[in-house]
């Protein structure tokens, strides 16, 4: 699907973008959750005869990266990430591990958290930056990760990556994934104050009012940071704080997800404490967190 120019792009199940080089080569903005929709945009490419020039990672997440090392073997293409999010590119298996804290368990070595790895040829700041000799932005985006990266095309569209959660999403699930909190914060205020002509999700596709979804993901935050407040007027532990926000938010729950809200949990209670609004302490062995 033509966005704008010679900006388009492939949305399903995951959305990938291309932007088409007047060479006969494109770049492709990551390369989606599964290897069927890989070897479908590969075969779209080679029917038309355009090479893969180069491959512009917003963050290492698995659903943005598993056509990575296929497309890379096939075409020696490089790759563009930030220096946080190609150790994880490179290194998948610190994904589970870090959900977990220890190498993982089996049940978390699986499809959802492991891409196979790929080879980060070159380290992205936010800023002007060339591709193929051609100007394009980069966003500073961390949040959702530690590093992840947006990016704009010469022809003015944006891909945002997760940094937003689209009204779809929100309305089922009213919680975000984060590792960052502060940093979400930090770039819901920029995109709350930034115009886009043309702004893309990769799950939600094009956004129409990116400052309207900017708000109320930062409402959904502030939601969820009311109820931790709430939850930790006594001294309770993080593992407890988890389990009452899935009951009370009806959040859905594998255990894949459930490392997830953890995560999440984990990176709102770090945000609280770094402002004073939360407390831990180490009571009877275990780590219990208060309000102020």
């Amino acid at each position: 699907m033509q966005i704008a120019g010679n900006t388009y792009c492939f949305n399903y199940p995951s959305l990938i973008g291309l932007y088409f080089f007047d060479s006969g080569s494109c770049l492709l903005i990551d390369t989606g959750a599964k290897k069927e929709q890989t070897l479908a945009i590969l075969k779209y490419l080679h029917k038309r005869k355009i090479t893969v020039h180069s491959i512009f990672n917003t963050h290492h997440h698995a659903d943005h990266c598993t056509g990575n090392q296929i497309i890379q073997n096939r075409s020696n293409c490089r790759i563009y990430a930030s220096a946080l999010e190609a150790t994880l590119i490179e290194n998948p298996i610190l994904t589970p591990f870090i959900l977990y804290s220890a190498y993982p368990p089996p049940v978390l070595r699986n499809k959802f958290l492991l891409a196979s790895p790929s080879r980060v040829t070159n380290i992205l700041k936010a800023g002007d930056q060339q591709i193929n000799g051609v100007p394009f932005q980069v966003l500073d985006l961390k949040g959702h990760t530690l590093g992840q990266l947006g990016i704009v095309t010469p022809d003015g569209v944006t891909f945002l990556g997760d940094s937003l959660l689209a009204d779809d999403i929100l309305n089922r699930i009213p919680f975000p994934y984060l590792a960052d909190a502060n940093g979400h914060f930090t770039t819901l205020d920029f995109l709350q104050n930034t115009n886009f002509s043309y702004a893309v999700l990769t799950h939600g596709g094009q956004v129409i009012d990116v400052q309207r979804l900017a708000e109320r993901n930062r409402e959904v935050c502030r939601a969820v940071i009311r109820l931790i407040l709430e939850i930790t007027k006594e001294p309770t532990s993080r593992e407890e704080i988890v389990s009452i926000l899935i009951r009370e938010l009806s959040l859905p729950l594998s255990t894949t997800q459930y490392y997830f809200i953890h995560t999440t949990t984990s990176a709102f209670l770090s945000y609280l404490n770094s402002i004073n609004r939360i407390r831990l302490r180490l009571v009877g062995g275990n780590i219990k967190f208060i309000s102020v």
